[in-house]
């Protein structure tokens, strides 16, 4: 059991880094607390943004090019499982971001599962210093992250999707 359990590991992280992503040191631990502010307006805490199971937060800055990349790469997937399983944060006032999610990010893939982060205290409190940065999630459990510059985003379409389909 193990022996599979490390296999499958294995075999994700080979894909991440055929990806050309960088796996992010980090430490599996709970989601910090921060808040950030929803498609709607309202603050929102950490601990409700994601849908629960296994999900993707994606954090992004509005100037960031590779992010525009990842996104139009998950609209192409056409993978409905992952698009429920995906919120964004975005760096950034509510008015900014909600203009940024009208014109770049496909309604497909997030919806209204976009939040700002004013603030920065997501970023903060997540000890984040690129963009994009892609967090699989287990609940309110971090389990890995990858930073960085994504050379090849549809590289990442198998890993992605192997996190959230599968139990």
């Amino acid at each position: 059991m193990v022996h599979a359990t490390w296999n499958k590991g294995a075999a994700f992280v080979a894909a991440l880094i055929v990806a050309g992503a960088t796996l992010a040191a980090i430490e599996q631990r709970p989601m910090p607390a921060f808040e950030v502010v929803n498609a709607a307006g309202a603050a929102t805490s950490s601990a409700a943004i994601g849908p629960g199971g296994k999900w993707i937060l994606i954090y992004v800055t509005p100037e960031c090019r590779s992010c525009q990349r990842l996104f139009t790469a998950m609209e192409e997937w056409n993978s409905a499982q992952l698009n429920v399983a995906t919120v964004v944060l975005v760096q950034g006032e509510h008015a900014a971001v909600q203009a940024y999610a009208a014109e770049r990010l496909p309604a497909a893939v997030v919806g209204s599962r976009w939040y700002a982060d004013a603030s920065g205290a997501a970023r903060r409190a997540l000890a984040l210093t690129g963009s994009p940065v892609i967090i699989g999630m287990r609940d309110q459990q971090i389990s890995w992250a990858l930073a960085g510059v994504l050379n090849d985003p549809a590289a990442l379409e198998s890993a992605l999707r192997t996190w959230v389909e599968r139990p």
